[in-house]
């Protein structure tokens, strides 16, 4: 009935911390298919050892070297529908190889599908894993709080969701065409056609970013998936007019430095993503 899929490149850091919470779970997808884009650390090593020690979580590795930035501008679309298009069953759960799960992250999450048969789209919450001063700062301002997963315009993570087969194929898939941000646009893509996401207390955590050099990289990919997808026009022209007050500020104010880095860093993002869709 459950397939959990998930991406993964280079994960050797991270993936023993996620498989051994999957582990621990109250319980378990009937299959886990997991898609590797040609690793070139332990990562499919450890995933091969750990499946063959735990035979009873019917975890399956593909690999394809060509499933990465060197050879692909989308690999982790192409990761995500190449590992659903290779799943069983009707419910696709989604997660990442750099969270740990709560012990009852799938049950929950799944949770919804057995007591309505309505539910077609589930999703999550995830909280910051804070190792340095910097990743305190990063939770402080980026991670959402409680309240931010009630709203109505939350948009779960591919970290932490799950939905149907025929949404997937309805909407035709994760988008192609940028390395970040399709997530978001997935979710946009099954709003826009009527689909409710059901908000569950599934938590996932997530380590925030240690330095501010990898956060601005990770928030500039993610602002170029959206200019590429087209999406939050108007969130991104605030914030243009926003940086020159930022920049002065964080002249005289050096608790603004961050905030300037990051600002400028998601703009720049944001312009490259739509000048890579013009050349098109």
């Amino acid at each position: 009935m459950y397939s959990l899929i998930m991406t993964v490149f280079n994960e050797a850091k991270n993936i023993e911390l996620f498989l051994e919470s999957y582990k621990q779970q109250s319980m378990y997808a009937d299959e886990v298919i997991i898609v590797d884009g040609g690793s070139t650390d332990a990562t499919c090593i450890i995933i091969e050892e750990f499946s063959n020690d735990n035979a009873l979580l019917n975890i399956t590795l593909f690999v394809d070297p060509l499933m990465n930035k060197r050879y692909s501008n989308a690999p982790i679309s192409e990761g995500r529908n190449k590992a659903i298009s290779l799943s069983n069953y009707d419910i696709i759960v989604c997660a990442d190889a750099g969270c740990t799960l709560d012990y009852d992250w799938f049950e929950r999450l799944t949770g919804p599908y057995r007591w309505n048969k309505l539910a077609k789209v589930t999703g999550g919450k995830y909280r910051g894993i804070v190792k340095t001063e910097f990743a305190r700062w990063y939770d402080n301002n980026f991670m959402p709080r409680e309240n931010d997963f009630n709203c109505d315009s939350f948009l779960p993570s591919s970290r932490n969701f799950s939905f149907k087969r025929e949404v997937w194929e309805r909407i035709g898939g994760y988008k192609l065409g940028s390395f970040a941000g399709e997530d978001t646009r997935f979710v946009l893509d099954l709003k826009s056609v009527g689909h409710e996401i059901i908000m569950t207390d599934a938590f996932v955590s997530w380590e925030c970013p240690e330095d501010i050099e990898s956060a601005a990289t990770k928030h500039r990919e993610y602002a170029l998936g959206d200019g590429y997808h087209r999406q939050f026009y108007l969130k991104y022209c605030c914030s243009a007019i926003k940086l020159p007050v930022i920049g002065l500020t964080s002249i005289f104010v050096k608790s603004f430095d961050n905030k300037f880095i990051m600002s400028k860093a998601i703009f720049l993002g944001f312009v490259k993503g739509i000048s890579k869709r013009f050349e098109r």
